[in-house]
């Protein structure tokens, strides 16, 4: 693998040949993974989507390209969601941005907004 940015070979289909991937970030790991807890894999993604892990070299005719062991995490994923807080800066600014005033910001919005139908529309959102 030469140093730089990788380049995805062209098509929807193809695989990211012999990837590190953490054991538990995997529904079905194709092997045991090692004393830290990863394993090496073949990935094969089709339009963006993740088709399959399977052991190195698992015979495909796929394009292919080879990670050589380089490590292959999900993409970040902002999970942490204030769903009462959510979306209300446009009606309820915090103008200083202290602690003290999105508290405020936040008693305020929920007494003239909070409905059913707006937290779940936010929720939604969210």
């Amino acid at each position: 693998m030469t140093t730089g940015f990788a380049v995805l070979p062209p098509g929807p289909r193809f695989v990211l040949a012999n990837a590190t991937v953490p054991a538990v970030l995997l529904d079905r790991p194709p092997g045991a993974p090692d004393a830290d807890g990863l394993l090496t894999a073949d990935i094969v993604v089709d339009a963006g989507r993740i088709e399959s892990v399977a052991p190195p070299g698992s015979g495909t005719d796929l394009p292919r390209l080879d990670l050589d062991r380089g490590m292959v995490w999900p993409a970040f994923v902002d999970m942490h969601t204030h769903v009462d807080k959510g979306h209300i800066w446009p009606r309820r600014r915090n103008p200083d941005g202290t602690f003290a005033s999105a508290l405020d910001a936040v008693a305020a919005d929920r007494e003239a907004n909070w409905s059913a139908a707006d937290v779940a529309r936010r929720m939604d959102f969210a």
